[in-house]
């Protein structure tokens, strides 16, 4: 595995998808988020290089604004795909550079993962503000308690702060999540209308995927994630 600095992800711009699990690259990922949304204007947070859930909000009509704190991969980002329905900016999910109440939608994919537990409700309670009434956020989250499954069944070298629910990885630590922190920190970011459910990534092409990147045969340990869907 790569050996970087924490939260540095500019050596995995270059042949993105062949170093990164990248879950919007399956169609039937992208048709769970876009048949949650409410369409119109929509945030999605931490897009990284890929625009394959731009491209398909865009041909739903939907106007896209795309961020990432990573300059060199927003830049590839926007080098790949122009549309005059989408921008990218530069942005801290932390301290949101938008009015109050701008998008219908929000959408993290796997960009919830914040070196500090604080700073995960810190992002939460962005999402709200920026969230029209009636808005929809959806986000798929990185499963702290599948991962605990993969380290004992699969031997996977991650090392786990158990308190946190942080695993360090290539890019330093960072926050996943369980059916404890995102019951506690949605309520705590203002979010009381909310449901989530484990999502297993059982198709052949993720499975693929995961046994190409990772050397893990997941027939033996299957890996999932939350699939959270929360109305403002």
């Amino acid at each position: 595995m790569l050996k970087i600095e924490p939260n540095n992800w500019e050596p995995f711009c270059d042949e993105f998808e062949n170093k990164v699990f990248s879950l919007t690259r399956f169609s039937h990922r992208r048709r769970q988020i876009l048949t949650r949304i409410t369409e119109g204007t929509v945030l999605n947070l931490g897009c990284g290089c890929t625009n394959h859930l731009n491209r398909a909000l865009i041909s739903q009509n939907n106007t896209v604004i795309a961020t990432d704190f990573c300059k060199k991969m927003l830049r590839k980002a926007k080098e790949d795909y122009k549309h005059e329905k989408l921008k990218h900016a530069i942005t801290d999910s932390r301290n949101l550079k938008f009015k109050d109440e701008t998008f219908n939608s929000v959408i993290s994919v796997n960009s919830l993962l914040p070196e500090k537990r604080s700073d995960v409700k810190k992002i939460l309670k962005e999402v709200h503000r920026v969230l029209k009434p009636k808005g929809v956020f959806v986000a798929f989250l990185t499963a702290f308690d599948s991962v605990q499954k993969a380290v004992t069944n699969l031997g996977l070298q991650l090392q786990l702060d158990h308190e946190q629910k942080r695993v360090q990885d290539t890019t330093g630590w960072q926050c996943f999540h369980d059916h404890t922190t995102i019951g506690k920190e949605m309520r705590q970011a203002g979010f009381e209308n909310y449901i989530y459910e484990k999502v297993f990534l059982d198709s052949e092409e993720e499975k693929n995927e995961l046994r190409r990147l990772y050397n893990v045969n997941t027939e033996e340990s299957l890996i999932y994630e939350y699939l959270l869907v929360a109305k403002k």
